[in-house]
């Protein structure tokens, strides 16, 4: 009788319009001591309101029914539930295990209750995840909370949507942030005057700037669409009042829920939390129907591209076509609906596709539809018609490939001299220094939003002391926390934007101790845990100093140290650091280092931040919950760098001309393609890096000249001349082929490994004779035989060992280069 009380009392009446109603049953043994959630009625809608702890809250809230309740319509086909495993997500809070839910839901299409079994801890995470990022954008004053409240003030309300709300759920840190509101487009250009400028007015969307660091705001109202009769875009569009009514306009319930950051609705009609547990695709339909999924894929054939890109979640996981989409996605009229999309907003979401780390599946996925063919062109032989083909194959090998390749050419570490004063001969390969004691650093600087504050001095100085163990990484350990604030002596105001930025104040840094003092306090600390050697260097093996980035260690202390003002040595235990940000670029293949920045990396790995973003203590936790979550990625490897580029050469910045993977792995599904075709595939689809299309054609030439083993030293010279600085990338390219058709490391793959040793270790031959040298001496323009005479002489001159000019003119003097045609000279480069 108690529970049937329960029940009783957290029925909640959800509304999807006036004519449709439903009754959704929830119960959970862990709220049988919570109250029942009220719920707020809006023009027929119910906004299932549930209590959930405080924005950016790490505590786990008393039930799933009292933090995840939504306006839930019945979903036309029901899949069977099965658990959808988050052990990739890494949170600092833990949840009871085995502990479920079991919802109820009566519709009036169906006669019969639909019982489902969920998991509540997947459910709260979910929602903690929702909460901890938006909390986030509260404490680092993203803007939101200002959009928001300017449009309450207005009378109107604004809701988090599409993109941002699903990676947010499920853990990560969305960049782009859009919003719906029931405000007219004027309206909201009106409320924000000069920060608003109007970038689709036949869609009512309005973009606003706002926040600290003028982040962007999409702010479109809401709409709902009319027919479709182009197969692209609605023909007329009609502005709504209703949440739900925009919502069920949308693709996928993934990307149709909302979310109010002032009063903490969230709205979900369509289950899309549920598909998101557990990673599955589904069209949105309406509750009346369950044959509309063909209709609502057709009607945009861009939604059939879209299906594809989301079956890649952005992270680390797949998700699946439910049954009827996945019948759909086969059909031919939705892959006729899909080629009569614009080739240019294809190709957008293909190379989305290809940036995703989970690109091979989703592309299978393609090739098994038959959907390639409308990508890249492909004609007669040229087409993939097995899930075999080495074009496919190869991009389960490329990441594995950049990786070893990686380790292969990484350069030695220069370890310090017995005084401890600077490098002495490298001793060891980077690769080679493992360890498993770890010290997170994070400085916070003065600053100003003009960014002239110089020298920058350290007002906050954190260390988070932690040990991975297990054969795997399987357990983190904290052991310490180092954590002081700075006093500046040179810019000792700090000024308003620094105060907002980092949350520390004027009055703290007055009573604070000073950079030098503070210093000697972290030594002394990492003498007490037993890390320093005699000469107070971190001790070599064991133990590795990490950084999110190098401008702390290579910029900031340095330059501060040497001020008149400051005048102190730069400590020995931070002259060796790794730099996390490095080795996540070349472990994941992501971007240029300034690009994966704590909030990217956190996304990427499905890590939940905790605390207020720059805080150097919170800082530096969330980077040792990265390095943990990479860790169990199977990246155990943080090589050590030399912080001072004065004394020591320079470090490569190998990533500089290591292309973005799509491009790499769009070079691998075009390798079989003719050069004249591929450049007007390029140019029909409107590649807009020229940058991106001289690296194809580069890799397509690149793949025929490949020397073999035989090769002679001057075809290797001649293919390392040709490749250039990308010479990694195109050995990464080559070494997948070879793995995709011969196995790893198989002896074709340790060829193409050791091919690429020898061209590595081959000296840079210039050549001597340049054109205006052989114009002078020829009399020819400049023109084709002007190039192909300078290939010619190059080919000479490595021939005959020449080192001077008179060499080269009396090589010039012995070929006869004027009576005979340009095709029959020797080329530099062999192709296949």
């Amino acid at each position: 009788m108690l529970l049937h009380s329960l029940a009783n009392r957290m029925k909640v009446r959800c509304w999807w319009s006036q004519r449709q109603q439903r009754t959704l049953s929830l119960w959970s043994p862990a709220s049988s001591s919570s109250s029942s959630s009220s719920s707020s009625r809006r023009q027929g809608v119910v906004h299932a309101r549930g209590s959930h702890p405080p924005l950016g809250a790490q505590a786990l809230p008393p039930s799933w029914s009292s933090c995840c309740k939504s306006a839930t319509a019945a979903s036309p086909n029901p899949i069977p539930h099965h658990h959808r495993s988050s052990s990739h997500r890494h949170t600092s809070s833990s949840s009871s295990s085995g502990t479920t839910t079991t919802t109820t839901r009566s519709s009036s299409s169906s006669s019969s209750s639909d019982k489902v079994v969920v998991q509540a801890e997947d459910a709260v995470l979910l929602r903690q995840n929702l909460d901890s990022w938006v909390g986030h954008l509260e404490l680092s004053d993203s803007g939101l909370w200002e959009v928001c409240r300017a449009v309450k003030a207005r009378g109107g309300k604004a809701w988090l949507v599409g993109g941002c709300m699903r990676d947010a759920l499920l853990g990560g840190s969305p960049k782009d942030i859009d919003l719906a509101t029931d405000l007219k487009s004027s309206e909201i250009v009106e409320i924000f005057g000069k920060r608003a400028k109007a970038t689709g007015e036949e869609f009512g969307t309005v973009t606003v700037t706002a926040g600290l660091h003028k982040s962007k705001f999409e702010i479109t109202t809401l709409r709902r669409d009319g027919r479709y009769t182009d197969g692209r875009r609605p023909d007329e569009v009609e502005y709504t009042t209703e949440i739900l009514e925009d919502l069920g306009r949308r693709d996928f319930t993934i990307n149709a829920m909302a979310f109010d950051p002032l009063s903490s609705d969230l709205v979900d009609p369509f289950d899309g939390m549920r598909d998101l547990r557990t990673g599955t695709l589904r069209v949105v339909l309406s509750p009346s129907s369950s044959s509309e999924t063909g209709r609502r894929m057709t009607e945009d054939g861009l939604r059939v591209w879209r299906a594809y890109r989301f079956m890649d979640d952005g992270m680390r996981s797949t998700r699946e076509p439910c049954e009827e989409l996945d019948l759909c996605l086969k059909h031919p009229d939705t892959v006729k609906a899909a080629a009569r999309v614009s080739s240019e907003r294809i190709w957008e979401e293909v190379q989305k596709i290809l940036g995703g780390q989970n690109a091979p599946f989703v592309l299978r996925k393609l090739q098994e539809n038959g959907m390639l063919r409308h990508v890249f062109d492909y004609e007669g032989d040229e087409g993939i018609e097995s899930r075999e083909d080495p074009r496919l194959v190869a991009q389960d090998y490329l990441l594995k490939c950049r990786r070893r390749m990686h380790e292969m050419f990484a350069r030695p570490v220069p370890l310090p001299t017995a005084e401890g004063e600077g490098p002495a001969a490298p001793a060891a390969p980077a690769a080679s220094r493992r360890a498993k004691t770890y010290i997170a650093l994070d400085l916070e600087a003065t600053c100003s939003e003009e960014n002239n504050k110089f020298p920058q001095e350290v007002i906050q100085f954190s260390a988070t002391l932690f040990h991975i163990a297990g054969a795997g990484g399987e357990e983190m350990r904290v052991l310490d926390h180092f954590n002081s604030l700075c006093q500046p002596v040179i810019h000792k105001e700090l000024t308003a934007f620094c105060t907002k930025l980092t949350g520390i104040a004027q009055r703290d840094v007055n009573e604070s101790p000073k950079f030098k003092k503070v210093l000697g306090l972290f030594q002394k600390w990492l003498q007490k845990h037993d890390l320093l050697d005699e000469r107070s260097n971190l001790r070599q093996e064991g133990v590795t100093l990490l950084t999110c980035g190098c401008w702390d260690l290579e910029k900031l202390v340095p330059i501060q140290c040497k001020a008149n003002s400051y005048n102190i040595p730069m400590p020995a235990y931070l002259r060796y650091y790794s730099d996390v940000q490095d080795v996540f670029a070349n472990y994941y293949w992501s971007g240029n280092q300034n690009y994966n920045s704590l909030r990217t990396m956190s996304s990427k790995l499905g890590v939940a931040r905790e605390g207020r973003p720059h805080n150097a203590l919170n800082d530096s936790k969330n980077l040792a919950k990265i390095v943990h979550a990479m860790h169990l990625d199977g990246c155990q490897d943080f090589p050590v760098q030399y912080f001072d580029r004065k004394a020591v050469q320079p470090r490569e910045n190998i990533r500089k001309h290591m292309p973005d993977i799509s491009v790499a792995r769009a070079a691998l599904m075009l390798h079989k393609s003719e050069m004249d075709k591929t450049q007007k595939w390029m140019l029909r689809n409107g590649w807009k890096r020229n940058e991106d299309k001289k690296i194809i054609k580069s890799c397509l030439t690149g793949f025929k000249a490949f020397p073999s083993v035989s090769s002679s030293v001057i075809e290797m010279a001649a293919y390392k001349r040709f490749v250039g600085p990308r010479l990694r990338f195109q050995l990464c390219l080559q070494a997948s082929l070879a793995c995709a058709e011969h196995g790893w490391l198989s002896k074709e793959h340790l060829q193409v490994e050791e091919i690429g040793e020898q061209i590595m270790s081959m000296r840079d031959v210039e050549p001597l004779a340049d054109g205006e040298w052989i114009m002078q001496m020829t009399g020819l323009d400049k023109g084709m035989r002007l190039g192909r005479l300078k290939e010619w002489l190059w080919k000479l001159q490595i021939e005959n060992s020449a080192t001077t000019l008179e060499e080269m003119e009396e090589i010039l003097g012995g070929i006869d280069w004027q009576n005979s045609e340009v095709e029959t000279w020797p080329r530099f480069l062999q192709l296949k």
